[in-house]
């Protein structure tokens, strides 16, 4: 079984989860997969209340994320976008925004992720409410998937069906150990 990674956060009324997902795409030959985050935004009302909202977000922006999450528990900001997608090829393409902010009301504080989804003049959001220990440990393990997912995997489908890695770059050097600094081993 695949090791799964998976960051969920839980409001009162809402779930955030993250999730390491592999991208794949085949063209002229050749099948390209890479890592991204799959993002999902849900309310916990059964029925015709429930809600869900999902995206993804690429490593460089699970480091905005970091990055931007920062800003805000340091007090720098009260509101960051963190990323806004929209496809450019499809009319009517819904366009996705992720924001994380600071709130202070009736003399309570907090932060929160917000996930707004903009179809035509159809607008829905999913706000997850959560504490600053919380947005932190999130944050930081944005930063550690910046890292994890930028890893790209090309492989050729032979006529046959067969799949055959791409030989990676130093495959072909020998390393004579003689060479080298005596320090590394």
């Amino acid at each position: 079984m695949a090791k799964r990674i998976f960051y969920p956060l839980y409001s009162k009324s809402a779930v955030a989860e993250f999730e390491e997902k592999q991208k794949t795409k085949q063209r002229n030959g050749w099948i390209e997969k890479t890592g991204v985050l799959k993002v999902r935004f849900a309310t916990l009302q059964t029925g015709e209340n429930h809600k869900e909202l999902l995206s993804q977000m690429s490593p460089a922006e699970c480091y905005k994320f970091y990055a931007k999450a920062n800003k805000v528990l340091k007090g720098q900001s009260t509101r960051e976008e963190i990323f806004v997608h929209k496809q450019q090829d499809q009319q009517n393409a819904p366009t996705k925004r992720l924001i994380v902010e600071k709130w202070e009301r009736n003399g309570r504080k907090g932060f929160s992720l917000i996930l707004i989804v903009k179809q035509g003049e159809q607008t829905e959001k999913i706000n997850v409410a959560c504490s600053g220990e919380e947005l932190i440990a999130l944050a930081d393990w944005m930063k550690e998937l910046n890292t994890l997912l930028r890893y790209k995997e090309v492989i050729k489908v032979e006529e046959e069906g067969g799949d055959e890695p791409l030989p990676q770059p130093d495959d072909d050097i020998p390393v004579d150990e003689e060479e080298l600094p005596d320090d590394i081993f």
